[in-house]
C-alpha cells in the first residue's frame, strides 16, 4: 500500500536514460490512456534513492525497459531487485534486441517479455503493454505473484503468465477443456499470431479470466486434463 501522504501509481517505468526517446513515447501513450506513470523524469524528489524506492513501492505494475544501458546501470538494477523483493507484477519490455544478463534472466524468469526493440511494430507492442497494465490494475492489491498463497482463488496474471511460458502444443486442448469452442480458438490464433504463439496463448488465457468464475483450481483440472500435471502442480 501507499505510505501515507503518497500517491499511488498505476505503473513504474524503470528505464536507462540512454533510453529515454524511446521510453518518452512509451509513457505518453500509457498516460493517454489513463494509466498514472511515475518515472524519475516527472517525480524524482531530492533524496534520488528514497523517490527511487517509493516509486517501487507505491506502483501496481513495474516496467524493466531493458537494454544494454539496463543491464549496465546501478541504479536500474537497484529498481529491479527492490520490484522482485516487494512481490511487484514486472512486466519485462526490450527497447533494444538484448540477451538477459544472468541477474535479468533469474529475476525475470517465467515473465512474458514485450519486444520493443522493432520500431516498426510499435502500435502492435504498446498496446499489448497497455492491455497488460490494465488487467493488472483491476485486480486487488491482495493477489500475490504465481509462488505464493493467494488470497482468493481466483486466476492472478501472474498465473496466465506462468502457463503462457510452459505450454505450447497443448494450448488448443486446453482452451476446449477452459470451454472454447474450434471457432473460438481459430479467432485468437488469426488475431494474434503476428506475436507468436505465446500472445495467441495469452489471449485465450485473459479471455477465459474475463469471461468469470476463473479459478486456479479450474485451470490446474484443465491443465492436468491435458496431459500436463507438472504445470498444474506449480500454480
Amino acid at each position: 500500500m501507499a505510505e501515507p501522504g503518497e500517491s499511488r501509481h498505476s505503473a513504474m517505468i524503470s528505464y536507462s536514460w540512454n533510453d529515454k526517446t524511446k521510453v518518452d513515447k512509451i509513457a505518453n501513450e500509457m498516460t493517454a490512456n489513463d494509466i498514472r506513470v511515475w518515472r524519475d523524469v516527472n517525480d524524482m524528489g531530492n533524496e534520488i534513492y528514497s523517490s527511487m524506492g517509493g516509486g517501487v513501492v507505491n506502483s501496481l505494475v513495474f516496467i524493466a525497459c531493458i537494454s544494454d544501458g539496463y543491464q549496465s546501470s546501478i541504479n536500474c538494477k537497484q529498481e529491479l531487485r527492490l520490484a522482485a523483493d516487494k512481490k511487484k507484477c514486472i512486466i519485462p519490455i526490450k527497447i533494444q534486441d538484448v540477451k538477459f544478463d544472468n541477474e535479468v534472466a533469474l529475476i525475470c524468469a517465467g515473465k512474458l517479455y514485450i519486444d520493443f526493440s522493432d520500431d516498426s511494430k510499435f502500435e502492435e507492442k504498446i498496446k499489448n503493454l497497455i492491455n497488460r497494465v490494465k488487467t493488472h490494475m483491476d485486480q486487488p492489491d491482495s493477489a500475490e505473484p504465481i509462488n505464493n498463497v493467494a488470497v482468493s482463488t481466483e486466476v492472478s496474471t501472474d498465473n496466465i503468465e506462468f502457463v503462457v511460458n510452459e505450454i505450447t502444443k497443448e494450448w488448443k486442448p486446453l482452451g476446449r477443456k477452459l470451454g472454447f469452442k474450434d471457432a473460438d480458438l481459430e479467432a485468437f490464433f488469426s488475431d494474434h499470431r503476428i506475436d507468436g504463439i505465446k500472445e495467441v496463448i495469452m489471449a485465450m488465457l485473459r479471455k477465459w479470466k474475463q469471461n468469470g468464475n476463473a479459478t486456479v483450481e479450474k485451470l490446474r483440472q484443465a491443465l492436468q486434463g491435458v496431459g500436463r500435471k507438472d504445470v498444474a502442480d506449480k500454480l
